[in-house]
This record gives structure tokens, sequence and C-alpha cells, in this order.
């Protein structure tokens, strides 16, 4: 059973659920981190928390006061995930609101999950996506869940 961390609470992963007006899921407007841990501590966590306080700043948003290296740490154990690389995403969501405000509203959430990670390739390939970023876009710079061009670019 795989277990989350939401809004300061433990959940178990088939509990966990987000309401149908939440403009996160609705509109991509929420942020995350992607980090990798290995052997049961997340790396990198200063670094990542610099950027999604960066992102929250630009939208914002308050920045959550969590610890995330404790946090994370946690979660990892709570999932088995102590030894080898794993994968911690962290995600926060604005919430139910108007389409035109983008603070984030009273039911905003905060979550982590934990997930096993595959060890590097030994190689790679590299492929030029036939469409440019667009560098003047007010997300430029943020990790948003607005996604999609990055997954038909992948």
């Amino acid at each position: 059973m795989a277990f989350f961390w939401c809004n300061g609470e433990w959940i178990e992963s088939r509990k966990f659920s987000l309401p149908p007006t939440d403009r996160g899921v609705i509109l991509g407007l929420a942020l995350f981190e992607t980090m990798l841990a290995n052997n049961g501590r997340p790396k990198f966590v200063s670094s990542h928390l610099k950027r999604w306080r960066a992102g929250c700043e630009r939208l914002g948003w308050k920045f959550p006061d969590i610890d995330l290296a404790e946090i994370g740490s946690e979660l990892l154990g709570r999932n088995g995930l102590t030894e080898g690389r794993g994968r911690l995403r962290l995600t926060m969501t604005a919430g139910s609101g108007s389409v035109f405000d983008i603070s984030n509203g009273t039911d905003s959430k905060i979550w982590l999950t934990a997930t096993s990670a595959d060890d590097p390739p030994a190689s790679i390939a590299v492929l030029v996506s036939p469409w440019k970023r667009n560098a003047s876009s007010p997300l430029a710079g943020l990790k948003t869940a607005s996604y999609a061009e990055n997954i038909l670019a992948l």
C-alpha cells in the first residue's frame, strides 16, 4: 500500500482525492518539483525549494512552511524506499476558485509522493522537438501542471 503526505497528513494512496473544481486539475494551475532520493534521503532539497518558492512568488501564492527533507525521508520509509534510488514529487494546486483569479484558494492542496526510480541509462539519444518553446510565456521557467506541450515533445 502506497502512502502520500498531503496538507500535513499521511494518507493511503487509494484515499487521496481532489475536488473536481480544483484549478490544478481543470486548468493545470499547479506547481511541482521532482526530486531524486538516494537510500531514503532526498537530494538537493534546498535547490528544489528555492525554485518552488520562486514559482509561488510569481503566482502570488503563500509559500508553505514545510520541512521537505524530513517529510520526504519519512515518506520514503513509509513506502519501503530506503535503499537505492527513489523519486519524490511535490505538488501544490491552486484549489477551487474563479478562472480569473490565480491566487490559491482555501482548498488548495500540497502533497508529496514517493516512487522508486530506475538507475540512469548507460547512454542516451538526443532528439530535437519540432516545436519551439515560448520563452516569453508567463509560465516560462515554472514547473507547472500545464505540461501537455512537454509530453507531446517527449
